[in-house]
């Protein structure tokens, strides 16, 4: 395993139908499964430059980045991340599949439980501010 705990990041962002953005994985860790869209902090990024870019690398939007919802310790056999969760709003741009991921596309609730999910990503979508913050009803 790699030593250290890499620090990674997520947007939960939220359409006009109350529907969650997802990306279905393109490579390693959760190949294949659906996440948040994300990736890792570079060396000198704060997470929330981070988050921009990776949105628009993996998604094609623009998003303004707002408060955190949900960290998340996630250990592969290769590696450990530790995923700050935030709440985002899309600015601009349309949504397409980038170079990260398979599939980018917004999902409601009950159509995000029949994929096959990444690691973590169960417990952030019942955690009660990503719930909140999707205007989702508490579990």
């Amino acid at each position: 395993m790699d030593s250290g705990i890499h620090l990674a990041v997520a947007a939960v962002v939220r359409d006009e139908r109350g529907r969650v953005l997802v990306v279905r994985r393109g490579h390693p860790p959760s190949e294949d499964r659906w996440a948040f869209p994300g990736g890792r902090v570079e060396a000198g990024e704060s997470p929330a430059g981070a988050l921009r870019r990776e949105i628009r690398e993996e998604c094609g939007i623009e998003v303004d980045v707002g408060p955190l919802l949900f960290v998340a310790q996630i250990a592969t056999p290769e590696q450990e991340f530790a995923i700050l969760d935030f709440g985002c709003h899309m600015t601009a741009g349309t949504l397409v599949a980038g170079d990260d991921s398979r599939e980018s596309r917004f999902l409601t609730e009950e159509a995000l439980y029949h994929r096959r999910l990444a690691a973590g990503m169960a417990s952030a979508v019942r955690a009660r501010r990503i719930r909140a913050y999707l205007e989702w009803p508490e579990l």
